[in-house]
């Protein structure tokens, strides 16, 4: 079993998925794997494999809807994640190379880790922004972690898991 699932909620994503995909392959870490959860009727895999991007850790799912939206999607993802720890990529973003080995640690600790994610212009590659302020330390952790695609945090109890029926 790996110990980091990612979860890759995927609609329209044919443009971005190689990128974001590559960028988990090229984590510091091996031990994850990739869940590829499509919003829409296209063949991620097909796709992936013309763009060169092959990966037995890399699995491909469908919750059989289409533009039910990423959480939706995410939670179907999560139904068939075996990491015991789960992180969220959005299909358009990517993760720098050390972003689970940085927050691992942290999310084992601590049962979650965040991280404050930079908005980067893909042209130029300039940050454009923080998604969150300086004072990220000083909000409660509830609105520290509002956004899923922001950690790393430890599985829920398979009871509290959605079903894929």
């Amino acid at each position: 079993m790996p110990v980091v699932s990612v979860i890759i909620p995927a609609f329209r994503a044919q443009a971005t998925i190689a990128r974001a995909i590559r960028s988990v392959l090229d984590q510091s870490i091996d031990d994850w794997e990739a869940i590829v959860e499509a919003d829409d009727e296209i063949d991620y895999a097909t796709a992936l494999k013309h763009a060169g991007v092959n990966d037995s850790r890399i699995r491909f799912m469908s919750n059989g809807r289409v533009g039910s939206g990423c959480h939706h999607a995410r939670n179907f993802g999560l139904a068939s994640a075996r990491g015991d720890f789960i992180a969220a990529l959005d299909a358009d973003d990517l993760f720098l190379p050390t972003r689970l080995a940085t927050l691992l640690p942290l999310a084992s600790k601590e049962g979650a880790s965040a991280d404050n994610r930079r908005v980067v212009d893909d042209v130029t590659g300039h940050e454009i922004c923080l998604a969150f302020g300086e004072d990220l330390a000083q909000r409660p952790l509830s609105l520290q972690v509002c956004s899923m695609c922001l950690f790393l945090y430890s599985r829920w109890s398979p009871a509290n898991m959605p079903s894929r029926a």
